[in-house]
């Protein structure tokens, strides 16, 4: 809806054309499930389940970032600073607020809030102001493959009990399954997301011939032999909720931990966080004690 709303769709490759969810039965299943999905043929006979939904939708979480930031700029004279890395939280003369942010370079960036979304590097960045918020990396192991053939999937397939999921990116397809929980270290909580290619480890290959297991025939659908190894630190909280709102230091807000919801709760919220920041009334119908930083760490009123 957001992408939409602002006319990206296109731009952000954005798709609701559903989800197809099917279930791998351990042998030859006496009454197989009907599936027309090309990509599934070599499996389609262990198939005892499949569940198709209408209201599911895929899109590059990148190009749609990229083209609102673009669209805020445009709009309301927004400015972003980028690969200016934010070091430290610079706390007041008293300690009990933030005035600011201190880069990289040694400059300080003074406002009147500040508002930490830095992903998997959220704690640390709380922390140089005492601050503290349970959120881990998660790195959700991937695989992309470039040039899908006619008979890799169109949008979006999700395999049980293997919890594979195969997505259709533009002109490449995407394989992924489990995350693993990762130290807060820099290597892990520098960006988003980084890329391995020349250093594959023993999880990437475990990816790779879980693939090989569950869609015997992958080579058929793209060129798998160059699929490239992809680690993102998602920002996980122990219930994975994200959390949303203020903090216990003046002027300080938190908008982080979505993990694996980044893209479904971002514009939901960003309402909620602004209307922290502004002071007003959240949005209605919205519980906003569920993404309170209080859930974990109570503090007096």
């Amino acid at each position: 809806d957001a992408a939409r709303d602002e006319r990206l769709t296109r731009a952000a490759d954005v798709r609701a054309d559903g989800r197809l969810s099917v279930t791998v039965g351990a042998g030859a299943a006496a009454q197989p499930a009907a599936v027309s999905e090309p990509a599934l043929h070599a499996i389609a006979p262990r198939i005892t389940t499949a569940k198709a939904t209408t209201d599911d939708a895929q899109g590059s979480c990148e190009a749609f970032t990229v083209g609102l930031a673009r669209a805020s700029a445009e709009r309301h004279g927004v400015v972003f600073e980028t690969d200016r890395p934010v070091r430290a939280l610079v706390p007041t003369a008293d300690g009990g607020g933030v005035a600011g942010v201190r880069t990289a370079d040694g400059a300080e960036l003074r406002a009147d809030a500040v508002v930490v979304c830095a992903g998997a590097a959220t704690a640390p960045l709380l922390a140089t102001a005492g601050g503290f918020a349970p959120i881990m990396p998660l790195l959700g192991h991937s695989l992309t493959a470039a040039r899908p053939t006619a008979r890799a999937p169109a949008s979006h397939i999700v395999v049980a009990p293997y919890a594979l999921y195969m997505t259709r990116l533009g002109d490449s397809l995407r394989f992924t399954c489990y995350g693993v929980l990762a130290p807060a270290t820099p290597e892990y909580t520098a960006g988003s997301v980084r890329r391995f290619e020349d250093q594959r480890e023993p999880l990437d290959d475990r990816l790779a011939k879980l693939v090989e297991y569950v869609v015997p025939d992958v080579a058929s659908l793209c060129d798998w032999e160059g699929a490239v190894a992809w680690r993102g630190a998602r920002p996980l909280t122990p219930d994975a909720q994200p959390i949303v709102g203020a903090t216990n230091r003046r002027a300080l807000y938190v908008n982080s931990g979505h993990s694996f919801n980044g893209w479904r709760e971002s514009a939901l919220s960003a309402k909620v966080l602004a209307a922290h920041v502004a002071g007003a009334p959240p949005p209605a119908d919205v519980d906003v004690s569920v993404w309170s930083l209080r859930r974990f760490q109570p503090w007096p009123d």
